[in-house]
């Protein structure tokens, strides 16, 4: 299984525009992985600093042309992170707010399963903070 730096730096290829030149695509990355990975311990930033910076630089559809470019867009990133929901915790809190619902079944429950798994994209977040404003998930 890929590290968690591979998979970012996967994303930065596929979706932010970068693309590893040389004549050996496989040590391009490889190079990559290594500047990065020495770049964030001096510069005291995590994985997950860097992830967040990959989903604030696809949200502003800024263009990324290597992966040091991401480092100095860290700031922005960790103070836009309020607006940027990581899609994994969207997933897993709107599995857990399901799951809720089919253990404490009452007259709202069923509402609230259907929006919550109809709901995608940018509509997910905003129908799992309506379940929360709505009571739901707390233990009653």
């Amino acid at each position: 299984m890929p590290s968690n730096l591979t998979r970012i730096l996967t994303d930065v290829e596929n979706q932010l525009g970068w693309v590893p030149t040389g004549k050996n695509i496989h040590h391009a990355r490889a190079l990559a992985h290594h500047i990065v990975t020495q770049a964030m311990k001096r510069q005291g930033i995590s994985e997950d600093d860097l992830e967040l910076t990959v989903a604030y630089c696809r949200r502003k559809r800024l263009p990324i042309d290597s992966p040091l470019q991401l480092l100095p867009l860290v700031t922005k990133a960790r103070e836009a992170a309020p607006d940027i929901i990581k899609p994994h915790n969207l997933d897993v809190e709107t599995t857990a707010a399901i799951t809720w619902e089919h253990s404490h079944l009452d007259p709202d429950s069923l509402y609230w399963i259907g929006r919550l798994t109809r709901s995608v994209g940018p509509a997910r977040a905003d129908t799992l903070t309506e379940w929360h404003q709505a009571g739901r998930g707390e233990n009653t």
